[in-house]
């Protein structure tokens, strides 16, 4: 028959894991598009992690694509600060700084604008 003192640390041994941490994330998400229903196929989205001390912006910790529904999925993200690059073309990009931290589980819904041309644009009126 087990002491009380063994049995306590028996179970304690083997409680542990359960509350160890899995040092992953998962971060979803869906983007929708500026003048598209979101019941019509939806344009694809390119979704890029950057870690947020790189400033170039060129070497994604991750990347993926939309779905033709716009639903995207990292996993699993890694850890830390990154920025959320979205962008698809015609549309503008946006960027969004977002933490991971481990065990998290995180949904983004976003809206792209369509990207502003040089004809959307009116010059300047002149001042007399």
């Amino acid at each position: 028959m087990f002491r009380p003192k063994t049995l306590a640390a028996f179970l304690l041994l083997f409680a542990l894991p359960a509350h160890a941490q899995s040092g992953r994330a998962t971060f979803t998400g869906w983007v929708a598009f500026d003048g598209i229903a979101y019941v019509d196929k939806q344009p694809t989205a390119k979704i890029e992690l950057f870690r947020a001390d790189d400033k170039t912006r060129e070497n994604p910790a991750t990347s993926t694509t939309t779905d033709e529904h716009g639903h995207y999925a990292l996993q699993p993200a890694p850890l830390g600060d990154f920025i959320l690059r979205i962008s698809a073309p015609g549309y503008a990009t946006i960027e969004i700084p977002v933490y991971l931290p481990s065990d998290f589980t995180g949904n983004l819904a976003t809206l792209l604008k369509k990207a502003e041309t040089k004809s959307d644009t009116k010059p300047a009126a002149s001042q007399k």
